[in-house]
């Protein structure tokens, strides 16, 4: 059973469990926490989940809990092997389910209170995906549990993540950014002579993407990249720019 909790942005006391809020958004994940949880820019945990967790020992009482919807959805055993297939191994199945319940309740109440005005499937799926980053999941699982979630190819889901990042380019930047200052700071260095290089694995579009944008209009060297892989090869004045930038 997965159960998420939709608030307006009050204080609130949870009872038992661990539970992550994002711009109004509760999950509470029955006693156990998820990694998906959201962080400042600077990569701090949220401190409304600092004060959350703090108050996890509190009973609730009464309208403490005011604005505060509890939705219980089924997720029995055989929907957990067919979605931890689709997901292929590598995620957990369980945590994406949450992220999944979390963000399609978010959208529809975003809907039907006309935060957001969604007239086409694809401006739809473009929405739960942008629901996806900002709820806290990694960049480079985005391919994955888009394809997985909207059962689409995985070329398919890169179009519709590069929508995504087009219409709610201003929103994911602070996301984007906090996942290339990650990737800048896992670089490899390597040394040919005197001259210093960096080797980083951008994995994801959205980061490749950011680097060039970032050395568009510049004098730094673009990236090197062999064939169409995700390593690329950073020049030292290049890698100290774009760390400056991710800053």
């Amino acid at each position: 059973m997965i159960r998420c909790h939709l608030s307006s942005p009050v204080a609130l006391r949870v009872a038992t469990g661990f539970s992550w809020r994002f711009a109004g958004l509760v999950c509470e994940t029955a006693g156990r926490s998820s990694r998906y949880c959201p962080t400042t820019a600077r990569g701090d945990v949220h401190p409304g989940v600092r004060h959350i967790v703090r108050q996890a020992g509190e009973a609730p009482r009464g309208r403490d809990l005011l604005g505060l919807m509890n939705v219980d959805v089924a997720f029995v055993g055989a929907d957990k092997d067919r979605l931890k297939k689709s997901l292929g191994g590598s995620l957990d199945p369980t945590e994406i389910a949450e992220l999944i319940a979390a963000v399609g309740a978010q959208q529809m109440l975003d809907q039907a209170t006309g935060k957001v005005m969604l007239t086409s499937l694809t401006e739809l799926r473009a929405h739960a995906v942008f629901l996806l980053l900002k709820l806290g999941l990694p960049e480079k699982d985005l391919e994955t549990v888009a394809a997985t979630t909207f059962k689409i190819p995985t070329s398919s889901a890169r179009r519709l993540i590069e929508i995504s990042f087009a219409r709610f380019d201003s929103d994911l930047q602070p996301v984007i950014q906090q996942a290339a200052k990650a990737t800048l700071a896992g670089a490899d260095k390597g040394e040919g002579g005197k001259v210093i290089e960096w080797k980083i694995l951008a994995s994801s579009a959205l980061i490749r993407k950011w680097i060039q944008r970032q050395l568009d209009g510049t004098s730094y060297e673009n990236p090197r990249r062999p064939g169409r892989g995700s390593m690329m090869t950073l020049s030292d004045r290049t890698y100290q720019y774009l760390k400056k930038c991710a800053a």
